[in-house]
């Protein structure tokens, strides 16, 4: 017997209405207790020739949408053919691999089931990993190089090629070359900067 209690996101889009939601649980889904109950039999069954046998087992399932952003739960009753302990029930779970493992797929994880060392250890939402920081694309640290490029040599024409104020005004090239010349210097050294971060987080990711 399982009993689910299934994240928004599990309802896909549009989802469900906002107003049906917030500070409630929708204590049923339609066909989904009923595919719960006929796909479990189908996993853990055999594929004999052409058909697939179903494993000899009986599934009742209740499934409850809740409130919860992502990350389904579930709670299990299983009734074993013969009598185990706790121990062997874990040893079970925490030695389990299957053949994603056993290939090595790149995005198979080592384990595919982790126990925590107490029921109550295990919140959704603290074991929720952190959203990923959004960072700007490759080709904005580039422009932001080319625009320091520019502006380097924007101050290093002016400089060389324009002519003084008359009348002995304030305004020399040099000022307004030097100013240039030291933005475009910043903006290629911070977009440089970036990209060496970009490439060492890669390396190490790899």
């Amino acid at each position: 017997m399982v009993t689910t209690l299934q994240a928004l996101s599990g309802a896909g889009y549009p989802g469900v209405p906002s107003l049906y939601i917030i500070d409630n649980v929708l204590p049923y889904i339609g066909g989904e207790e009923e595919k719960i109950e006929t796909e479990t039999t189908k996993i853990l069954g055999h594929f004999n020739n052409s058909r697939i046998e179903l494993a000899p087992m009986a599934v009742s399932a209740q499934c409850h949408r809740v409130n919860v952003a992502d990350g389904h739960m579930a709670a299990v009753r299983v009734k074993l053919a013969r009598k185990t302990t706790l121990d062997d029930v874990r040893d079970s779970l925490t030695s389990f691999r299957s053949l994603p493992q056993e290939l090595g797929l790149h995005s198979a994880p080592v384990a595919p089931i982790v126990l925590e060392a107490a029921p109550s250890d295990f919140i959704p939402a603290r074991k929720r990993p952190p959203p990923a920081r959004r960072e700007l694309s490759v080709i904005w640290d580039l422009l932001l190089a080319l625009f320091g490029l520019a502006f380097f040599g924007f101050g290093i024409v002016w400089g060389v090629s324009a002519q003084a104020a008359p009348f002995g005004g304030g305004t020399t090239p040099v000022f307004v070359a030097l100013p240039a010349g030291l933005a475009g210097v910043i903006f290629f050294v911070v977009a440089v900067f970036r990209l060496l971060q970009r490439l060492g987080r890669e390396i190490e990711q790899d």
